[in-house]
């Protein structure tokens, strides 16, 4: 079996906004899900999207996580860590200086 090539991605600096957007959008709609959304989009997110985020993305993302948690809509024990292990993804993000404003 032949391994697959990394995807690159490349966004226009006038789309990079409009991609976090429709990122939120994946995270939003995974918050609460208890199947396996939250894994998929999250593990997408952290494989692909490595210092292209800006901050104003992250901290969207982190504020909905926040959020969820505190109502204690994260779903099963499973979606809490996916969601944790993702949320500190995003921690370590907003502290690098390669991330995008």
């Amino acid at each position: 079996m032949t391994k697959a090539k990394p995807i690159i991605i490349k966004i226009a600096p006038d789309q990079i906004d409009f991609f976090g957007a429709v990122l939120n959008c994946a995270v939003r709609y995974c918050l609460g899900r208890m199947t396996y959304m939250p894994g998929l989009v999250t593990d997408w997110i952290m494989q692909h999207c490595h210092g292209i985020l800006t901050r104003k993305t992250l901290g969207v993302m982190k504020r909905d996580i926040d959020e969820a948690k505190e109502r204690d809509r994260l779903g099963m024990d499973c979606d809490v860590r996916t969601w944790e292990k993702f949320r500190d993804w995003l921690d370590k993000e907003d502290a690098q200086d390669g991330t995008a404003d």
